[in-house]
């Protein structure tokens, strides 16, 4: 694996309105090496991920297993937001799926 990208990681917190309306805001959590390239995954493999859309332009993040990643939160890639759709660990790494952020 190659680790060729800096990413800085955002963990996201809640904020709830005087409504009971919800928003989100995002601080800067920690930053990590990362290998970094296109996603090309099937249908039926977005399935397993538990995604049910296709993205064009998503991609598929790598990294060291000792680095707390969770779904929802945000990965800065060259300047580009991307939201974590999706986590996996294996024995050796880890993986993430990164939708870009669309707007904010």
């Amino acid at each position: 694996m190659i680790k060729s990208h800096s990413v800085a990681i955002q963990s996201r917190a809640t904020v709830t309105g005087t409504e009971g309306e919800q928003t989100y805001t995002y601080t800067a959590l920690k930053s990590i090496k990362a290998g970094v390239q296109a996603n090309s995954l099937s249908p039926v493999e977005l399935a397993a991920w538990g995604i049910t859309d296709l993205v064009a332009d998503s991609m598929i993040m790598f990294y060291d297993n000792d680095a707390t990643i969770v779904r929802l939160m945000r990965a800065v890639v060259d300047g580009v937001t991307y939201e974590i759709r999706a986590t996996n660990k294996w024995p050796t790494h880890s993986e993430a799926i990164l939708t870009p952020v669309q707007g904010i």
